[in-house]
């Protein structure tokens, strides 16, 4: 949806409309005892403009009925209009395409005001009409006078549809070229500007958008325009308008062939006779074309003269030789080559047209139909929501900024985006993406539109309504700021944001609550962020920002009211202080650790209540007191202030790891160790072991932040004797008899939190000799395990084996243990032997095991295992659930090849691909993407619409990650989503739109900076992205692809470099 459609009418339009114009056209539908109604209909033309978005306004800016779109004549029809708003309607017309013309008015607004006549018309010239009343504050009949005045066209004529007029057509067609090649502006606001300066003087107004503050490209185009548009003056009078605008696109396609020839080519006819065939070439265009027209500055010209140019055997110097002619035969795909709006990548460069460099083939790339963006836009081709469209095409923006895309960037920001809210976000996006290409001027003034829009939007909204959405882009945007020094415009953002803060600072309200939840997820995820960087100056800062704006939340959080137990408390406040606690310790903040440790103690001791409901929460600061060093400081605090006992003991065993620490970096590891087993000291039992064997290594799978543990921790602060003296102690309890025979069902406990994490850990940490011993001796443990474990226990355990043997550099025993899970998977049936195959073959090839010597034959073995499997369950299926569980089955299996191609990339990428990295990978998309439709196939089958929707949804990674967005199948997943129109609801289908939108931009071949698209699979990267430094492209593993589609041919000699010829 364009802007104009929601933007509120200027008070000198508005008053000029409320001056008394009277407006009834249409039918009447009602009678006399209820409110009349009418019909409204009409066209938008210049022709006929198809696939426009039409609103209708009373005079004041409010909707009169839903958005319709025209018809390919154009014709558009609102029902049920109530007759008396009609008084100064106006009609907004956005978007679309002018058939005849080739016109695209993507970011252009054409508007009318309501006539009294039966079929309403809207042009070019009644939207400079409305321009001119919106900019003098005029009534109608005035802007009419001053229009026809300005173009030479007769008043009564203005209001008509051009197309039965040669001189309105004339004029409406420059009208309408010029407002596209200012669609990324204001549209006729412009237009009208540069009209009333200079009359139709089209050298004056070219002269005057040169000296304008608008881009490059602008001016570009109108001093191209200036001749386009005297050539349309020139066109005879003695034409109808039929025939008038029969040469203006026969003269378009002219001039649009000479502009490719010149730009791309570096070709101008020099003789009359290259004219003569120049002409002939365009005219040969023009009629395959249906003549039909083309905006000379589109992408379309380049897929016609490259089509024609290669299929006829053309070069420029066929273009000097009298005997030039083209057969029919050429020219005979034209017309559907020519509604394709971007580059189509199959169509063969011009004969001298090579892409050579790294810049060259991104531009191409993205101007193409292979781009991003471009997908993103036909996902939602048929797609009228707008709520739908702000999410999805808020994000297209940066990924146009990024690419160097500042016209297409800006033209989303000007036509697509409706919501005030997601417009601020798309600017903001905008404002990062220029900042990350070095663009520091444009950075900055987006990051100020997206300011001005968020405010507006509270504004609008009332401030007293704030909600976490809008706190949460708030706070990004300032962050934003002041990323970039800006702390003046940071704070000035923020300032109303605190004052909602401190108007509502000490009550309890749930929307309140809300800001804080959305704000404090802000924060963690920074966090996280932040500990993946190794807490680098730059992500703490950024993270830091948003954990202070939280903890000032989390101080205005009031009473909640209660009348059980003791009655009214602070439970959310404390609750919540303990997370402003984790995170500024996490962010290593010693002083504001400590001061958000001391309002909690306070809170509690200063009420009652708050204190008896908050004991089990007191256990939860003690990692904070370990960061400070003040153990013995929190269980002080603990035992004076906690009544519970059950609460005090487990405050206290939260305590011991820290104790422990303590004692381990003083030098008495085995004091440390006795600590930790107090803890759980029963040696007889297995769950006692485990929670043991966690608290001396890590939680989890992760080993550091959060879930470090004893000797991780060690490890961290360079205590490296100490740490291994710990694992060693680890490593007793996991290879214990007691340990063992308790994981019987188990095989994941057995290796991945057990003997092959801590032999891993070893050879990472302490002594690699040492580590590859021990992991042996887990080899040993495992083939013992065989004939004690159940069957999928076994397989878990070699597979996590497996994964740590090749991360502990003995690829035989990965490779061994690899083929020795898939052996036991295979033992399995059902969902059991899904998911011991899936993991048997992930955790593996994520560590290399392909690398190590497995054949891929082992692999795709193991995956035609799981579509058997799959076809097995499906047959055998005798009631929906079952049908159901196969579909889940089938998703394992697709989302298993993407497993596969996902480790695959990365293993390249580290170690140099396989010499038929690109065949296989491609032979894995093309096994997954033959699953999809079979996907599709069970979940329409199921009765329940539920059922249909669970299935689904899982293929969008919504809900359980499946992962299937690492196969790199968008193409088929958008296909399925246009399948299921008539299953599911739109909502539903939406949701899978803006998943899939996501997944589509955040594609990313490689992990490095410096590169994201490899559209030949062969691991290495198409081109460097604009965003990638000289420092990032040094610093990564790769190497530019030189022939980005495989085909043997170099890139610089390639006529399609991004489309292998078969």
């Amino acid at each position: 949806m364009n802007n104009a459609l929601k933007r509120t009418f200027s008070t000198g339009l508005t008053l000029a409309l409320a001056a008394g114009l009277s407006a009834c056209g249409g039918s009447s539908s009602s009678g006399s005892s209820a409110p009349q109604t009418e019909t409204i209909s009409g066209i938008v033309t210049d022709p006929a403009i198809s696939g426009a978005q039409v609103r209708l306004d009373n005079a004041q800016g409010t909707a009169l009925a839903q958005i319709v779109v025209t018809d390919d004549n154009g014709r558009f029809s609102f029902s049920n209009v109530p007759a008396a708003q009609l008084d100064g309607a106006v009609l907004t017309a956005s978007g679309g395409t002018d058939e005849a013309t080739g016109i695209d008015f993507t970011g252009v607004s054409l508007q009318a005001v309501i006539q009294d006549s039966d079929s309403q018309i809207v042009s070019p010239l009644t939207s400079l009409i409305v321009e001119d009343m919106e900019a003098n504050g005029s009534s109608y009949d005035a802007a009419l006078a001053n229009i026809a005045q300005l173009t030479g066209i007769d008043s009564s004529l203005l209001s008509a549809d051009p197309t039965t007029d040669a001189a309105l057509q004339k004029i409406s067609l420059q009208l309408s070229l010029m407002a596209e090649a200012v669609k990324t502006l204001d549209d006729f606001g412009t237009v009208y500007t540069l009209l009333s300066d200079n009359g139709t003087d089209w050298a004056d107004i070219s002269n005057d958008v040169q000296i304008m503050d608008v881009a490059d490209s602008i001016k570009a185009r109108f001093a191209d325009l200036q001749s386009e548009l005297a050539n349309i003056d020139a066109i005879s009078s003695e034409l109808s308008a039929a025939e008038t605008l029969n040469e203006a696109n026969r003269l378009s396609m002219i001039a649009g062939v000479e502009k490719f020839l010149s730009e791309q080519l570096a070709y101008t006819a020099a003789t009359e006779t290259a004219e003569t065939n120049v002409v002939t070439l365009a005219e040969a265009l023009w009629n395959a074309n249906g003549q039909k027209g083309l905006s000379t500055d589109s992408a379309k010209f380049a897929n016609l003269v490259r089509y024609v140019f290669n299929v006829a055997g053309i070069t420029t110097a066929d273009l000097d030789d009298a005997g030039f002619a083209l057969s029919d035969d050429v020219t005979t795909n034209i017309a559907s080559i020519a509604e394709l709006d971007v580059i189509d990548h199959r169509i063969p460069l011009a004969d001298g047209e090579f892409l050579s460099t790294s810049d060259e083939k991104r531009a191409y790339f993205y101007n193409s139909d292979l781009a991003p963006t471009y997908k993103v836009q036909q996902l939602y081709s048929s797609v009228q929501d707008s709520n739908a469209i702000d999410v999805s095409f808020s994000r297209i923006v940066r990924s146009y900024v990024v690419a160097g895309m500042k016209d297409e960037a800006d033209v989303i920001l000007n036509s697509q985006i409706s919501s005030p809210f997601y417009l601020a976000m798309a600017y903001q996006q905008a404002g990062r993406g220029f900042y990350e290409i070095g663009d520091d001027a444009n950075g900055l003034a987006y990051l100020d539109i997206a300011a001005s829009n968020l405010t507006s939007h509270m504004e609008n909204k009332g401030w007293a309504y704030m909600d976490g959405e809008d706190a949460d882009q708030f706070l990004t945007l300032s962050t934003a700021y002041r990323n970039q020094g800006e702390d003046i415009k940071a704070d000035n953002l923020l300032a109303p944001v605190e004052d909602f803060i401190d108007a509502n600072s000490g009550t309890y309200s749930t929307a309140y609550g809300r800001i804080g939840t959305a704000i404090s997820k802000q924060a963690e995820a920074l966090i996280e962020t932040a500990e993946a960087a190794d807490l680098s100056a730059a992500t703490v800062a950024e993270a830091l920002v948003a954990t202070d704006f939280y903890a000032a939340l989390v101080d205005g959080y009031g009473l909640q009211a209660a009348t059980s137990r003791c009655g009214d408390h602070y439970m959310l406040k404390a609750f919540s202080l303990t997370s402003v606690i984790e995170y500024y310790a996490r962010l290593e903040q010693p002083a504001k650790t400590r001061e958000a440790i001391n309002k909690f103690v306070d809170l509690r001791a200063g009420h009652a209540c708050t204190s008896q409901r908050t004991d089990s929460y007191v256990r939860y600061l003690a990692p904070a007191y370990g960061y400070l060093d003040d153990i013995d400081g929190f269980l002080s605090m603990a035992e004076s202030t906690i009544q519970s006992s059950s609460y005090l003991t487990r405050a206290q065993n939260a305590a011991a790891l820290y104790i422990a620490l303590n004692q381990a970096k003083a030098g008495n590891v085995e004091d440390a160790i006795a600590t930790i087993t107090a803890q759980y000291p029963d040696d007889t039992d297995a769950g006692d072991l485990e929670d043991r064997l966690e608290l001396l290594t890590n939680g989890g799978i992760q080993e550091k932040g959060i879930n470090a543990f004893l000797a991780v921790k060690l490890f961290n602060e360079g205590y490296t004797a100490a740490g291994a003296e710990v694992l060693t102690a680890a490593w007793n309890i996991a290879t214990s008899e007691t340990y063992i025979n308790g994981q019987t069902d188990d095989g994941s406990q057995l290796m991945y939190y057990g003997c092959s994490k801590i032999a891993r850990m070893t050879y990472q940490n302490v002594d690699q000799a040492a580590g590859q011993t021990r992991m042996q001796t887990c080899a040993n443990i495992a083939e013992d395990f065989e004939s004690t474990g159940a069957t999928m226990a076994v397989s878990a355990a070699y597979t996590y084996l497996s994964k740590d043997a090749l991360l502990s550099g003995l690829d035989s025993l990965g490779v061994d243990a690899f083929h020795s899970a898939l052996s036991y998977a295979g033992l399995l049936s059902g969902e059991d032997a899904a998911e011991a195959t899936r993991n048997a073959i992930s955790f593996p090839v994520d560590a290399g095991v392909v690398a190590a010597g497995a054949e891929i034959s082992d692999l795709t073995g193991a995956l035609n295992d799981l579509k058997t499997l799959f076809t097995s369950a499906l047959s055998a299926a005798a009631t929906e659930e079952e049908e159901k569980d196969a579909g889940y089955l089938l998703l394992s299996t697709i989302g298993a090849h993407a497993d596969v191609i996902n480790g695959l990339r990365k293993h390249a990428e580290q170690n140099g691909p396989m010499a038929d990295q690109s065949q296989v990978i491609n032979n894995l998309q093309t096994s997954a993407s033959a699953l999809l439709p079979q996907l599709f196939d069970v979940a329409t089958g199921l009765s329940d619409v539920d059922d249909t929707s669970d299935l689904v949804e899982k293929v969008y990674d919504l809900g359980n990650d499946y992962g299937i967005r690492f196969a790199g199948l968008f193409t088929e997943m958008a296909s399925l989503i246009d399948d299921m129109a008539e299953y599911l609801s739109g909502s539903e289908l939406n949701s899978y739109r803006a998943a899939l939108t996501k997944h589509i931009l955040n594609a990313d071949a490689f992990e490095s900076v410096a590169a994201s698209v490899d559209t030949d699979n062969d691991g290495l990267p198409d081109f460097y992205d604009a965003t990638a430094t000289a420092a990032d492209i040094a610093a990564s593993a790769l190497t530019e692809d030189t022939d980005v589609d495989g085909d043997g041919t170099n890139d610089s000699m390639d006529a399609t470099p991004f489309y292998a010829e078969i």
